[in-house]
């Protein structure tokens, strides 16, 4: 649960800033109080019982006084967010600078909001393995057929995208065909970014997450242009598609959204589920991906691609389609 906190000069600015928050962060943020002067706002401070819990305080202050500041300095979970810092206070922009400060792990860190790449395109999914890495894999050597592709393996959990193509672990970048290079961390400014960053946190709950790995997967998903999420036919699956789908409402990230599903079959309950996941996405862009296990299990043998063993399988195929879009 994160606490809200706020001292704002213009009432209705304040007002639409609280209702942002609530639409973003919905039964994990808490507005504690709003304060009308600088002597109110201090003795809430100083009665705010020390708790491991997270508190915001948010204001348009130009200079912090003295008071508060010593009560910010002694209570390390109790941040503050100026924003006076943004640039313009739009939802989407606001939402994202408050998700990151939150995340902050030193008071003294600025925490503007991530820039949004145009180049780059973030791939997750559901857990229990999707095929989120090989969706990553196959996408980057189709588009790389017409552009500079940068592989970013950025799994929380393992990086082997390049070993997996004949590669060496260790190293920071492989060079693995003419246009497709696989890094292991570091975008590059003059290619299309396409990162692998393993399956989908609770957004809502993320957001107060000071792990490293929480931080580096948010700040990634709040960067990309485009957003794929990958889930199987599975109907647990159901539920984290709508639970990050309810994030893409709350704005917590802006990118634009194409949702694959994938190792569909021809299996009645397959179907069954596939129908209501397009009712659920509704007007975002879709796709199924048939699945092809002779052809994946000779692609992952030969370390290669399904371009490469099974140009004409009807997976590649649709597989080729979805890299259109970033082709054109």
């Amino acid at each position: 649960m994160i606490g809200v906190i706020t001292f704002l000069n213009d009432a209705d600015q304040e007002d639409r800033l609280i209702s942002q928050i609530i639409r973003s962060f919905g039964a994990d943020s808490q507005i504690e109080f709003r304060a009308v002067n600088e002597k109110e706002l201090q003795n809430h401070l100083e009665a705010l019982p020390k708790s491991e819990a997270r508190t915001v305080l948010i204001h348009d202050l130009h200079e912090i006084p003295h008071g508060i500041r010593r009560q910010l300095n002694q209570r390390p979970n109790l941040i503050s967010v100026s924003i006076l810092e943004m640039p313009n206070l739009e939802e989407s922009s606001l939402s994202k600078y408050i998700a990151r400060t939150i995340q902050q792990t030193n008071l003294g860190e600025k925490s503007l909001p991530p820039r949004t790449r145009d180049d780059l395109i973030a791939v997750t999914g559901t857990s229990g393995g999707c095929g989120v890495s090989t969706i990553a894999l196959n996408l980057a050597v189709e588009i790389s057929k017409s552009k500079e592709v940068c592989l970013v393996d950025a799994h929380p959990t393992r990086k082997d995208i390049a070993f997996l193509l004949g590669g060496k672990r260790d190293r920071e970048s492989t060079k693995v065909r003419a246009n497709l290079t696989v890094s292991n961390g570091g975008y590059s400014n003059s290619a299309i970014n396409i990162a692998d960053i393993g399956a989908v946190l609770d957004l809502k709950s993320a957001i107060s997450d000071r792990r490293k790995q929480t931080r580096d997967y948010l700040e990634t998903l709040q960067s990309a242009n485009s957003i794929i999420f990958v889930m199987q036919p599975d109907n647990n699956h159901m539920f984290e598609l709508e639970n990050f789908l309810d994030s893409l409402a709350n704005r917590t990230c802006t990118g634009k959204p194409i949702f694959l599903f994938n190792q569909i079959s021809n299996s009645g309950r397959e179907r069954s589920i596939f129908k209501r996941f397009k009712a659920r996405v509704g007007d975002f862009d879709s796709y199924a991906i048939p699945y092809d296990r002779v052809s994946m299990d000779k692609a992952k043998a030969q370390y290669c691609a399904l371009i490469d063993i099974a140009p004409r399988s009807k997976m590649r195929k649709a597989l080729n389609q979805v890299a259109q879009r970033f082709i054109e």
